[in-house]
Formats: C-alpha cells, structure tokens, sequence
C-alpha cells in the first residue's frame, strides 16, 4: 500500500492520525454498543421472565393452601356427621349446627380473607346452605356446577374461571333478590374453586365453592410495569383474563392463546404479529395447581427503546470524541510540527548558502537536540570551509612555485641556445620541432589557470619536456612512456611528473657515467591509478632513502630534506586525494630510483 505524499508533515500527521483514532473510536462504540444492546436485552428478557415466574409461584403458593383448606373441610368430621343427619327427612337443623359449621367457616375465611371472597356450603341437594360474605348473598345451582364427569371415588378439585354476575340478577338467600340494595348494576368478578362432598355414586351430597376476589389476581397482575404497553394476563381452559385496559394493537389473537395454553412446555418465549402487525413478545409460565398460563405481553419495539437510546448517545459519544480527537491532532500536529517549521527554514536558508544562523536553545526534546547537532554542523562547516580556503590559497602558491620553477630562465635560456645551434648547424627542421615542443610544454604548464588536466595532457606536457631534454643532450639518455590508454580521460593535477622525470634527470642519469635510461609506466592498480618514474641512474644510499620518506610523510615541514618540487607534488597530492595517495621512493645505490605515484580513480 502506498501512502499518498503530502507537502507538509503537519497533513501528514492529520491525515495519518484523524482517520485512524475515528476508525478505533467507531470500532469500539459500535463493539460496545452491540454488547451494550445484547445485554440489555438479555437484562430485559430476564427481569420480565422473573417478574412473571415469580407471580406464578406466589399464586400457585396462595391457591395450593387455599386447595389444603378446601380438601381438608370436605373431610371434616363434623360437616360429615350432618350431612349423615340430613339423610333423616325428619331431621331439623339446629343452632348448635349452623354455629360449628359457621365456626369453620369463618376459620377459613378469616385465615384467606385477603384471597376468599365467599364460601358457601350447599348440602343435602341445596336444602341446606352455609355461606360466609360480608357483602351479600347468593345461592347457586347444579346446572352452574357440572357433576357429569365427576369420579365420586376420587378427590377432585374443580375450578371455574372469572364470573361475570349481575347483581341485578342475583337473589338473596330466601327470595333470590339482594340483600343490598346499592350494588344495583355492578358487574362482580370471580374464580370459583369447589368440591363436590359425595356420599351415592350417582348423585353428590353437596359441595363446598370457594370464590376467589379478583383484587387478589388484579394486585399481582396489574401491577408489574413491564413497558408502557405491557401487561400481564391470565389464560385458562375456560378463557383469558386482563386486569388492565388493554390497546387492541396489543391484544393476542385465539389463536395465540390457544398455541400458549396447549403448549406442552411449563414456560417458554413466543413472539407473534397481533392483527395491526404490531411485533409482539409473550413470556409465559405455568400455575402448577391448574395449568393456567401467567403470560407477560409486550410489543418488542418498546423493549428496545432503551437500546434505541443507548444508540443515539452512542452514535452523540462517539461523534464528540472524533472532534476531540480532532482539535487533538491539530494541537499535538502544531506542537511537533512548529519547532520543525523553524528548524527547516533555517535549514533552507543554510541551502541558499547562509550560514549565519539563530538557532532556538530552548527547542525540546529530539528536536532540541537535532537543532544543536545541526548548529554543531554549521560550526564544523565553518572550520572546514575557513581550512579549504586556507589549502586552496596553499594550492595556489605551490601552483605558483612550481610555475616560477617551471619557467626558471637557465631551463629557458639554454633551450633557446640549443634551438639556436640547431639553426647555426642548418638544422632547420630539428629546430621547428624543438621550438614546438617547448611551445606545448609552456601552454600545458600555464593552461590558463586550469589545475586539474587529463592523463593524456599530462603525458603529451612531459613527452614535450623529455624531447627538448633529449635534443639537449643528445644520446645521453633514452627514454620512454609506457602508460595503458584506458587511463587517458582520467583526471589528474596538472606538473605531477614533470618535477620527478626532472629530478631523475638531473640527480639520477646525468650522474651516471653510462648512458641513461628513464622509463614512465601507468596502469590501474587495486582499484586506483598509479604511475612509476624509473630510471638507472645512481640511486641512493638507505639513509637518503629514508630521510626522503621521512620528508613525504610531513612534505610542509620547513626542514625538510627532499627539493621543492617533490615536496610541492606530494602536498598537492595530499590534499586533493587524501592521505592514502602521494609519492613513495625504492632505490639502491647504483641501481636506479623509482618513483611511484598513487591517486584515486577519478571519471
């Protein structure tokens, strides 16, 4: 992947650092969010789940003692030994009894007066009635209490779901009107537990009905606030009960309700669409005592208005936080950035070629210490340059020196007094010649101020000087250049051989009473360029060998040893190639000299 290259490193910053903090902030709002949500829901899911298993036992607890009471008076001593006396047509029912059985009744009714609205007692095919109410009375038939299935061997609890009674409708327990008058109109709920008291297989000898209030179930079931439209219902065989108004978008369907009642399972999680398309979700549990379902209804939407808020905070959270981190970068940009913005303007000013700076010693940290190097630098720089210049002003006066040696005028009277023997002796052709080649050693040594030649110049500058010796002096000495052509474009400072060819001439051939002999060779060597002046002159002895080497390796001492010219080769040397490069002598008394001359390999 490649990065798009901005102009500064402050839009390098923003841009590298602005989307990847904002990637992670959206990464981990939404991860938590997501896991925020799920748990909510999951939160949610469970509390409903408790609130509705938690009323279903606490019911199924209420009913299960109400059913112990109730088992245990059908089986009470005394309301069985009336019931033996009632079989007597001639048996008359009297105070003591109405006073045991009502005894018991209000034992009952005392002990579950919270849950019991009425008991009542029928006997002896409803001749004979017991009832324990505060509010008034009723009396009830066998056509309300189905006897069709019943098993007179076996102790069954029969249970009636909620009645709707018109008070208007009932009677009181003489002339089946009520007692009480101001309950005209008023429409009476109630669950009715009873048991049949059988003494013939074919026909019961009574029964003995609890009514349950409605406020009981209304206490536990209308009061849970699951959401705004939520709520709890009752479902049993014989219908589905709300103890609160209930929207009709809400509302279950039949056949929901049957799915739920004939469910084999005691609790479960159902989700269905009500007839609006409303998304609804039913947690359901089970009365063990009678199989009714407890089912907590609520629309899925509204459970998820919490996680919908938990969004929009998130989504608000994360959008300060990505301008947070915003005004961040800047700020944390500006700070690196700003030092830097100096530093390189200063850097700039140093490429335009000034060097007198200000620098801030009050820069921080890597940058501060950036800053000192570069000051540093500047001052190395400074010392450096102020050297150059005093080498290039030494390189001038050696150029100078040696070309005032060059053009020495014993060098320049004698060549012209040969020139003019050539003429005397009618030697014109030789003469021209020689004129030539003095001409070309002059133009090669002057070459307008240029320091640095090519091999090939420098060879043609010392072949001029070695023809004009050679014309000098005749057959005293030979000579010649073996250099490899490859080493011709190559560069080198200008009257480097000339001084050590002038040096074998004068202290080595010309010493010699045999005929001499200077040969010059070049090559590549290891990488650089070296070239060798031989000769066969008469050498010299160790102790003069090793003062001239002495001298090379400090050719600026003014006790030097060695001539001008050699000092003034090797000090050019030096400084234009480097302490690795220069002169260096092998000699044997009365075996020759040669000379060798090292430089760098230079395009």
């Amino acid at each position: 992947m490649r990065f798009p290259r901005f102009r500064s490193l402050r839009t390098t910053i923003l841009w590298l650092f602005v989307p990847t903090i904002s990637a992670f902030i959206l990464l981990s709002g939404l991860i938590s969010y997501q896991l925020a949500a799920e748990q909510l829901k999951e939160n949610a899911y469970t509390s409903i789940s408790n609130t509705v298993s938690q009323t279903s036992h606490f019911i199924n607890d209420r009913l299960t003692a109400l059913f112990t009471e109730l088992n245990i008076l059908s089986q009470d001593y005394d309301l069985n030994m009336l019931i033996k006396k009632l079989q007597n047509p001639d048996y008359t029912l009297t105070p003591e009894d109405h006073v045991i059985i009502n005894s018991k009744l209000n034992k009952i009714y005392s002990d579950y007066y919270s849950i019991v609205d009425t008991i009542y007692v029928s006997l002896n095919n409803g001749q004979t009635i017991f009832q324990k109410k505060y509010d008034y009375y009723t009396t009830y038939d066998y056509d309300y209490i189905p006897f069709s299935d019943y098993d007179p061997n076996s102790v069954i609890v029969q249970w009636k779901g909620f009645q709707q009674i018109d008070a208007n409708a009932a009677s009181d327990a003489d002339s089946g009107q009520y007692a009480d008058a101001d309950r005209t109109n008023e429409q009476v709920t109630f669950i009715s537990m009873y048991k049949f008291i059988d003494s013939h297989r074919m026909h019961p000898d009574g029964f003995i009905l609890f009514e349950l209030k409605e406020q009981f179930f209304t206490d536990f079931l209308a009061s849970p606030q699951i959401v705004e439209s939520g709520y709890l219902m009752l479902i049993s065989p014989d219908s589905d009960i709300y103890f609160k108004p209930v929207d009709n978008r809400y509302s279950l369907q039949p056949d929901v309700i049957n799915k739920i009642q004939l469910s084999a399972a005691p609790s479960g999680t159902e989700e269905f669409k009500s007839a609006d398309g409303v998304n609804l979700v039913v947690l359901y549990d089970t009365i063990e005592i009678n199989k009714w379902r407890i089912a907590a209804v609520f629309p899925r939407n509204e459970l998820l208005l919490k996680i919908e808020s938990i969004k929009y905070v998130t989504l608000v959270s994360m959008g300060i936080m990505i301008i947070c981190a915003m005004i961040f970068s800047i700020i944390l940009a500006r700070l690196l950035t700003q030092p830097l913005i100096k530093l390189t303007r200063i850097v700039n000013k140093i490429g335009n070629g000034s060097l007198k700076l200000h620098f801030d010693k009050e820069l921080p940290n890597e940058i501060g210490v950036l800053s000192r190097g570069i000051q540093n630098l500047i001052l190395r720089i400074e010392d450096l340059l102020v050297q150059v210049e005093n080498k290039q002003i030494q390189v001038k006066n050696a150029e100078f020196k040696v070309l005032q040696a060059q053009i020495q005028p014993h060098f320049l009277y004698n060549t012209l007094y040969s020139i003019r023997q050539l003429c005397d002796m009618g030697l014109a052709n030789d003469a021209s010649k020689m004129v030539q080649a003095m001409s070309n050693y002059y133009r090669i040594s002057i070459s307008r101020g240029i320091e640095i030649i090519t091999i090939q110049e420098e060879l043609e500058h010392i072949e001029n000087y070695l023809y004009i010796q050679h014309m000098r002096y005749g057959d005293d000495f030979d000579y010649e250049i073996d250099v490899d052509p490859a080493l011709y474009p190559y560069k080198i400072l200008k009257l480097t051989l000339q001084p050590l060819l002038e040096n074998a001439l004068y202290h080595g051939v010309k010493q010699h009473r045999k005929k001499g002999k200077i040969r010059v060779t070049g090559a590549f060597h290891r990488g650089q360029i070296q070239f060798q002046v031989i000769d066969n002159g008469v050498g010299m002895s160790a102790e003069r060998l090793a003062e001239i080497s002495q001298c090379l390796e400090n050719p600026e001492s003014e006790h030097s040893q060695v001539g001008y010219g050699v000092r003034n080769v090797q000090m050019r040397l030096r400084m234009q190639y480097g302490p690795h490069c220069g002169l260096s002598y092998a000699s044997e008394p009365n075996q020759g000299t040669c000379v060798t001359v090292i430089i760098y390999q230079q395009e």
